[in-house]
């Protein structure tokens, strides 16, 4: 009894460390960094940052981000090396696309250059990152993400005297990064290990979730980048604005994602039944509540941080909150599906998302403008929530504990 106490009381703590974690991470991003960058900047180039950061975010959790977390899920502790390797070949690869990126945006070589290693510091820190949650090292999760923070500070309080626009994001990266080296196993590489090939399962099995987290990402990014040629710069921004309080909502999902992955096991039968049966009983409700607080959470965040574009924001504040619970509650759900359900599966109901998404959004926007995108995203979400259900259902009706076996 006083074990199972101990346990409970574990979980608790790592959740309260990971969603702290996370927290400091978004407010930092959301209360501080981007709000100044949009005074900082001119409509048009602020449109271009949140472009930027986009491409910023799509890159960093679904490659570098992603490999950490397939390491987590399936648990492999033992084989470093390998994801280590996986790891170095991969940040080769992201600084090239990262490259190409920023300079298709306009941006001239040497910031071109110099994003490009902030993308693949990114991916480093978010590596390192599901390394420490695999071995619940959460303090450690904290501690980088403190590390992190006081860069981007530092580098916002000297902006004056530098009148350089990247120095914090660089500061931020560099600091968080030279943590991670030391305090991680991201430089170990057995001799034994290095003159082998690399796991094809492994790397299968990154292929599989690194395509659903890219289009995962790609769902969460990409309407600012689809937004653009459609409706203009003034729309993104406004777009954004908006959204900044879906991000903030992600200080509860994310973390509760991570610390779920560390904990769901699939021998444990009985846990897992408590946790689906919780999970399809409350997600409706969850997903409900969550819109409706949504709405003036929405109002007054764009007011505190945004209130240069909070007249034309009121128009799609209520279709971004149903979006926001949709996608609060999808997450949590997701969450136990990557434990149970093969990735052929999540990566059909992603596509499903995207086409819908894609194509409502273009016909819809036409018609009703950013109100017709915004209602279109949302209801691209309900059908992804739909289907995330039914999958989660089918578990529980059938118990197939071992789908990815």
């Amino acid at each position: 009894m006083i074990k199972r106490i101990k346990k409970h009381q574990q979980f608790l703590t790592d959740v309260f460390l990971n969603t702290a974690s996370f927290a400091i991470y978004i407010l930092s991003q959301q209360v501080i960094f981007m709000p100044s960058m949009g005074k900082l900047l001119s409509e048009a180039d602020f449109a271009k940052f949140i472009i930027f950061v986009s491409i910023f975010s799509i890159l960093s959790n679904s490659l570098g981000g992603e490999l950490g977390i397939v390491r987590q899920i399936f648990e492999h502790k033992k084989e470093a090396s390998q994801y280590n390797r996986i790891l170095r070949y991969l940040l080769i690869a992201v600084f090239l696309i990262s490259l190409c990126s920023v300079l298709f945006l306009g941006y001239g070589v040497v910031d071109s250059l110099l994003l490009s290693v902030v993308i693949l510091l990114a991916n480093t820190r978010l590596y390192i990152s599901a390394y420490f949650r695999m071995h619940k090292k959460f303090k450690f999760v904290i501690a980088q993400t403190l590390i992190f923070v006081f860069g981007m500070v530092l580098g916002l309080l000297t902006f004056r005297q530098t009148n350089f626009i990247w120095l914090p994001l660089m500061l931020a990266e560099v600091f968080a990064f030279i943590f991670g080296l030391v305090k991680s196993d991201i430089t170990h590489s057995a001799a034994s290990e290095t003159e082998t090939k690399l796991n094809p399962k492994i790397l299968k099995s990154f292929r599989d979730y690194g395509i659903v987290e890219f289009l995962v990402n790609l769902m969460t990014y990409f309407d600012k980048i689809l937004i653009y040629p459609i409706l203009g710069a003034v729309s993104v921004n406004v777009y954004f604005a908006t959204t900044a309080m879906s991000k903030i909502v992600s200080l509860i999902t994310n973390p509760l994602h991570g610390v779920l992955l560390s904990w769901i096991n699939v021998e444990n039968k009985e846990r897992n039944n408590n946790i689906i049966a919780k999970t399809l009983k409350y997600c409706i409700p969850v997903a409900a509540a969550v819109s409706l607080i949504s709405v003036p959470l929405t109002y007054f965040a764009v007011a505190i941080l945004y209130r240069q574009y909070l007249d034309k924001s009121l128009v799609i504040i209520v279709p971004i909150a149903i979006g926001v619970g949709l996608s609060f509650a999808s997450y949590i759900v997701k969450a136990i599906l990557l434990k149970f359900v093969k990735s052929e599966k999540l990566l059909k109901a992603h596509v499903l998302y995207i086409v819908i998404f894609v194509l409502l959004s273009i016909a819809m926007s036409s018609i009703l403008g950013l109100f017709g995108f915004a209602l279109a995203n949302a209801i691209s979400k309900a059908v992804l929530f739909i289907v995330f259900c039914q999958l989660l259902a089918q578990i529980k009706n059938k118990g197939v504990y071992d789908g990815k076996k």
